[in-house]
């Protein structure tokens, strides 16, 4: 009875100890793995700003003195959720190089180009096209990164604008109408709602050179804010009625030119520039859409 007793008390012990083991074994490793993503994001974003420091060092930058001027009435897009419930603008912080040199190798001719990203939140898109030594700004309709002087927007401050695109707006270099070669958004169309529409694609029409280009990634699918029931995304269809939607304005669709891997954000790039590409994506939820102007 007694030997019965103390084997099942020494089996009890032994089972209870492979358990605490196994658990603290388990929450090590978890701990350990979390600290070295952690750290491994750092270092790339470090990497990422020396690679910058260099660049800088080495062109010189001629672009960011503040030639390009905003004029508008409507300095903030006030009725938009994403000015009444910050969420992308104050979390974003998008950078694609390989964005910057698609558009290169589709304008081969010419040397200097010139580009808007419209939503650009943190500014990094118009950072990079700086850095490849070509004119570029960016407008944002939230003021919060702004205000916060968040990300790109104390290093080029006279490259970042805030106002409401669906607004009439112009973009100035000495005096006149500026027209630029390439004008992106990257999942910013679905945040604007379908009766303003037309708006801002009349200001990207203007604003483009003849042969100039749109370049933009599109959501299709719900992002709500838990906490206030926001929705984000307020413009959902699919590709083939922005497709119609630029053609009704006079844009031709040329999204063949470029390719899935080319875009900022929207198909395999995800929203911060330390954190590793997606596997895949769904091209009805996920797109992007390239259209020139005639």
């Amino acid at each position: 009875m007694g030997q019965a007793f103390d084997g099942r008390i020494y089996k009890a012990e032994e089972n209870l100890s492979q358990t605490f083991d196994g658990r603290i074994w388990e929450a090590e490793s978890n701990i350990s793995n979390k600290v070295e993503d952690g750290f491994t994001m750092v270092h790339k974003h470090i990497d990422f700003c020396y690679s910058d420091i260099f660049v800088l060092l080495d062109k010189n930058i001629e672009n960011t003195s503040g030639a390009i001027k905003l004029e508008t009435e409507y300095p903030v897009a006030y009725e938009s959720n994403d000015h009444i419930v910050p969420h992308g603008t104050v979390r974003d912080d998008t950078r694609y190089p390989r964005f910057i040199h698609a558009c290169e190798m589709y304008f081969k001719d010419i040397t200097k180009l010139a580009f808007v990203d419209l939503g650009c939140s943190s500014g990094g898109i118009v950072l990079d096209a700086l850095l490849r030594g070509h004119e570029a700004v960016g407008l944002e309709g939230s003021d919060e990164s702004f205000k916060q002087q968040r990300a790109q927007w104390r290093v080029i401050p006279k490259n970042l604008f805030t106002c409401d695109v669906t607004k009439p707006f112009v973009l100035k270099k000495d005096g006149s109408r500026k027209e630029f070669d390439v004008i992106s958004a990257w999942e910013m169309l679905e945040h604007i709602k379908e009766d303003d529409l037309d708006g801002l694609l009349t200001n990207i029409k203007v604003h483009l050179k003849s042969g100039g280009i749109f370049v933009g990634s599109i959501a299709n699918w719900d992002d709500i804010d838990e906490e206030t029931g926001v929705n984000w995304h307020v413009n959902l269809h699919p590709y083939e009625w922005w497709a119609e939607k630029f053609r009704e304005a006079g844009f031709e669709i040329i999204t063949e030119k470029f390719s899935p891997y080319d875009m900022a954000r929207g198909t395999f790039n995800p929203p911060h520039c330390y954190e590793f590409p997606s596997q895949g994506y769904d091209p009805e939820k996920d797109f992007y859409i390239v259209a020139k102007k005639k």
